[in-house]
């Protein structure tokens, strides 16, 4: 059985159809590790106010043992899609240590322009999970026209790697 786990920053409507398929496809194969409570301004949209899937780990909520699970799951998993996931890199780290099958998802790093580049903590950032990983199996899910322009302009952080991406899944 394949396992896939899919990491993100919390579950929203957005994500929902596309997981939902995966859990229908992959059963207990597949999981979501939501990693901070919804912002209350989001709340306040409506935003958070689904039925929690079964699929749903929050991993914030120690107490339950979740951050342990998110962790095997980061690291055990055949495949993991990291989001914008608080502190996603500590999820990744032994996973691309061991060169395993990961995908970053991402909205465009430089929207606000290519100055980003000078801002020295943006800089590191950017090195640490964009550019010194290149050459492991770790591919990019471009949730946007110039995600992946804005990657090759990163020092090609993403070589021949970068692919459309939506939460809408296709029959």
């Amino acid at each position: 059985m394949i396992t896939l786990a899919f990491f993100s920053n919390y579950f929203n409507h957005h994500q929902k159809a596309l997981c939902d398929e995966l859990y229908q496809r992959l059963g207990e194969g597949f999981h979501f590790s939501e990693t901070e409570p919804i912002e209350d301004f989001r709340a306040k949209m409506g935003w958070g106010k689904e039925e929690v899937p079964p699929y749903v780990i929050k991993s914030y909520e120690s107490s339950e043992g979740n951050e342990d699970f998110a962790m095997r799951l980061a690291s055990e998993s055949d495949v993991v899609v990291m989001g914008t996931a608080l502190d996603s890199e500590k999820y990744l780290k032994d996973r691309l240590a061991n060169n395993k099958l990961t995908f970053r998802y991402s909205e465009r790093p430089l929207k606000e322009g290519r100055w980003k580049i000078f801002v020295p903590y943006l800089a590191k950032k950017f090195y640490v999970n964009h550019i010194s990983n290149r050459n492991k199996t770790i591919y990019c899910l471009c949730a946007g026209a110039f995600v992946s322009s804005d990657y090759r302009f990163l020092l090609n952080s993403y070589p021949d790697k970068c692919y459309k991406f939506c939460y809408f899944p296709f029959p």
